[in-house]
């Protein structure tokens, strides 16, 4: 039988489950208070609201961009003014704001969708090492989910913090999850759940939970793998991290994502929105940046250094005192197309025959990282 030892780079955890019955009523009261009209026009709010924010960030970064090019030009106050008219008509608030949201509303109003109830790990019994399940009880606690009538999957609207975004496939780095996601859910639909449910915290983008009856079950997506609640949590309850949510799933915005997870880490209390300036994200764009800058950036924010030797990770001994030492290890990898990303390492799978990175978009081997992969040691916050 092959043997599997699990190190992970946080502080041990006592896993404590709400009393099942106690936690399907709080999901029955969920469900009954939904008001559907008020939640999809709060959706579309949401939506707007960080259209709206995005475009006042890109006028005020590149107005500011624009005006110290220009502080030392010799040019009148007319030029000036027609520079920055220019600006004006470029982030017009027609392309930025009124077309994204029209399109948006068309989406969103062309079918009827299935509200996911998101679950979340409750912060208060996080505090005393212990793990507890319960609804989100936020303004928009629910993520829409549209099927056709063969139950294939046709929208996805998630909503983060705050943040909404939506995607005619399933978000998700990892190309296994992408593939067997529409599989899972025709799946699920075919046993006609009571209810959809999801929880990021428990394994990111590849668990969708479901309750049928009076149990809750947990689909893991890329394994193919389905367990009732209880028995997951027992199984894997080793990859329930310290990890708070506090950036969010869009596709580009992992430096800021990274490190707002990091000062969170060492209970510092710069928001992932701090984060997103000082690290001048782009939406859309992501952090454009040179290695070498990344680097003096990280440097900055964070108490850090090279972990020269990624190798010695084989060792778990090495991974127990990075563990016990309470530090954070940070990498900088490639992803495609001369493309990198920033993430943090969540845990390390010894088996026998490979070790497991696993990180936030996916799972990689020790034996793929090669001089490409940068790997930074957070003690702390500067």
């Amino acid at each position: 039988m092959k043997r599997i030892l699990i190190i992970l780079l946080t502080h041990g955890l006592f896993v404590h489950m709400l009393n099942s019955q106690t936690l399907n009523q709080q999901i029955e009261e969920a469900y009954k208070s939904l008001d559907t009209l008020s939640c999809i026009e709060n959706v579309k709010l949401s939506f707007r609201a960080e259209k709206e924010e995005n475009h006042r960030k890109a006028i005020d970064t590149s107005l500011e961009l624009i005006l110290s090019r220009l502080k030392d030009k010799n040019i009148d106050s007319v030029q000036k003014q027609n520079i920055i008219d220019s600006l004006m008509r470029r982030y017009s608030s027609k392309s930025w704001i009124e077309e994204p949201c029209n399109e948006f509303t068309t989406e969103i109003g062309s079918g009827t969708p299935l509200y996911v109830l998101n679950l979340i790990l409750d912060k208060h019994e996080l505090s005393k090492k212990q793990i507890c399940l319960q609804p989100d009880t936020s303004r928009i606690p629910f993520n829409l989910f549209y099927f056709d009538k063969r139950v294939n999957p046709k929208l996805y609207i998630f909503v983060e913090s705050g943040y909404t975004y939506y995607s005619n496939f399933y978000f998700t780095f990892s190309k296994r999850i992408a593939k067997n996601a529409p599989k899972v859910f025709g799946r699920i639909l075919q046993k006609k759940p009571t209810y959809l449910l999801g929880c990021y915290e428990l394994d990111g983008m590849n668990t969708i939970l479901y309750m049928l009856g009076n149990k809750i079950y947990v689909y893991r997506i890329a394994q193919m793998e389905e367990y009732e609640l209880d028995d997951y949590i027992k199984k894997f309850y080793n990859s329930i991290l310290r990890w708070n949510n506090v950036g969010s799933k869009n596709m580009n915005d992992c430096v800021p994502t990274t490190f707002a997870e990091a000062d969170d880490y060492f209970d510092g209390n710069t928001a992932y929105g701090e984060y997103k300036t000082i690290t001048e994200y782009q939406e859309d764009a992501g952090v454009k940046i040179t290695r070498a800058l990344y680097q003096k950036l990280l440097y900055e924010q964070f108490d850090a250094f090279i972990y020269n030797d990624p190798s010695a990770l084989a060792d778990p001994e090495v991974a127990r005192e990075i563990l016990n030492s309470g530090h954070l290890l940070h990498t900088h990898m490639p992803h495609n197309n001369g493309l990198f990303h920033a993430d943090n390492l969540r845990s390390i799978r010894y088996y026998s025959n490979k070790v497991i990175l696993r990180y936030r978009i996916g799972n990689y081997k020790l034996s793929a990282v090669d001089k490409n992969w940068w790997f930074f040691l957070l003690k702390g916050l500067k």
